[in-house]
């Protein structure tokens, strides 16, 4: 008997309900594989082949429920679930798509697409892009019809144009086409009432609630380039469609400042002086108090209050008050260099060491060096600098897989191993897995704790402590070590 045949029995009956959620049938189907072993992700069929002849309307249904059960289910099984999804994919191309002219759906599929081809395949990077390409002509010709102009089809055009300008930076770090797709995708969301717009049950997988992560990315892409001009007008989305997820205000500045997104390093406020001011003009002057945020931080991030605090003592930092009010509350935080040392030594004590906490301990570490640089206890600086370098190392070996080696390619080293010799050919690029988990058809509704950390974030927090380090030593074979890795 085919194997896949021993399923059947669980398909043969489908109520309404069964066919709205196939989810319990294809967990079924994962468990046989699993017992089966790789002969039978070869020969798995999809639910539309199982069932017998019915309507195209239902056909319908049930492939893209059964697209994403198997995007719900993936975490057991990526492989096979990444497989089913394509065969289910060319099939809702093939054979109902193509032929009842669905140019929204289409669009969605290739997005969907895209995914899985850069998380599956050695050519998978310039694949997806063509896919997302395809989906941003079709719904560009939507858009030129005043029929099929919906916020529905602005929101996808958006999305597409974002995603596609995140791959473009893997694939050949082209700025211009980057800057502009997002510039593209910005103009698209800023003509469209996202807030007040309800998004069809069709489109579920794709509310912009869910594209909160990947705008994440966009920004901390941004930042790493230098581009500031667009920062603004991806944080007021953020806090946007925060607000269609009920997120407060409060909850969302908390969680952007728990990734050191708020600021850059040529920023003399602890928070960009732009965002404050185009945050001000939308929701009042409270907003620019060192209490609110201390307030905001505290309540909703709290792990990350220190980091704030210690921020404010920086020597290029500029207190920012209202009214000439210096604060109530940071007079009694206690952020001498003891209680810095001994929080950031509490949160990499733990076990296992999450990436936020090590972010978090990473980012204490280097203030605390700026702090030490500024009094002149240059010794104990260039300590604490190492420290924190260490971690941005562990954070960039989890994001990225890079290899280093001399002009001459022998003797490879990867890893922090490259301070031992002199390197001019770098090879970087972000795993699969943290440059899809973005991609709204399988990411989840955010959560008020998530802290949100890129690859281009914790690529910029690293390069920083490069040239921290490399500064503290001002000459000699290290500062050219560090300072050209960097």
């Amino acid at each position: 008997m085919h194997e896949t045949s021993r399923l059947s029995p669980s398909l043969n009956f489908f109520s309404t309900r069964a066919i709205l959620k196939p989810t319990n049938c294809i967990s079924r189907e994962l468990l046989c594989k699993d017992a089966l072993g790789a002969e039978a992700v070869d020969k798995a069929l999809s639910l539309y082949s199982l069932l017998p002849s019915c309507t195209k309307h239902t056909m319908t249904i049930i492939l893209q429920q059964e697209l994403l059960a198997y995007a719900e289910l993936e975490y057991r099984n990526p492989d096979f679930c990444q497989k089913m999804q394509l065969k289910v994919i060319s099939i809702l191309l093939k054979d109902i798509y193509g032929t009842k002219g669905c140019p929204l759906e289409v669009s969605k599929v290739l997005l969907s697409k895209g995914r899985l081809l850069r998380s599956s395949t050695a050519d998978g990077l310039k694949d997806c892009i063509q896919c997302l390409s395809e989906a941003i002509s079709i719904l560009k010709d939507m858009l030129e019809e005043p029929s099929q102009r919906t916020p529905t089809v602005s929101h996808q055009l958006a999305l597409a144009y974002c995603l596609r300008a995140l791959c473009i930076q893997e694939e050949d770090q082209n700025t211009k086409a980057i800057l502009l797709d997002i510039s593209s995708a910005l103009m698209l969301w800023s003509s469209t009432d996202m807030q007040n717009h309800l998004i069809s049950d069709n489109h579920l997988d794709f509310l912009p609630e869910k594209t909160i992560p990947m705008l994440c990315h966009v920004a901390d892409l941004l930042s790493l380039k230098g581009c500031l001009k667009f920062q603004c007008d991806v944080y007021k989305l953020i806090i946007a469609f925060c607000k269609r997820q009920d997120i407060s205000l409060e909850r969302c500045l908390a969680m952007l400042w728990g990734a050191r997104r708020l600021n850059h390093p040529l920023c003399v406020y602890p928070i960009d002086e732009n965002f404050l001011l185009n945050l001000s003009n939308q929701f009042g002057g409270h907003v620019e108090s060192l209490d609110f945020w201390i307030s905001c931080i505290e309540d909703y991030h709290p792990q990350s209050l220190l980091v704030f605090c210690q921020k404010l003592l920086s020597p290029d930092s500029i207190e920012f008050q209202v009214d000439g009010e210096p604060s109530k509350r940071l007079s009694g935080m206690d952020v001498s260099i003891e209680r810095i040392k001994e929080t950031a030594s509490a949160l990499i004590s733990s076990k296992p060491v999450t990436s936020e906490l090590a972010f978090l301990a990473g980012c204490l570490y280097y203030d605390l060096s700026e702090r030490l640089i500024s009094t002149g206890q240059l010794f104990e600086a260039l300590a604490t600098a190492k420290q924190a370098h260490r971690l941005c190392t562990k954070l960039l070996k989890r994001k990225f897989i890079y290899s280093v080696g001399p002009q001459s390619n022998k003797g490879i080293k990867t890893g922090e191993n490259v301070h031992n010799n002199e390197c001019d050919h770098v090879l970087l690029q972000a795993t699969r897995s943290h440059t899809t988990e973005i991609w709204p058809d399988v990411t989840k509704l955010l959560h008020l704790e998530d802290c949100i950390l890129s690859p281009w974030n914790v690529l910029q927090c690293y390069l920083e402590s490069c040239l921290q380090v490399g500064l503290i030593h001002e000459t000699g074979l290290k500062l050219k070590l560090f300072f050209g890795w960097g």
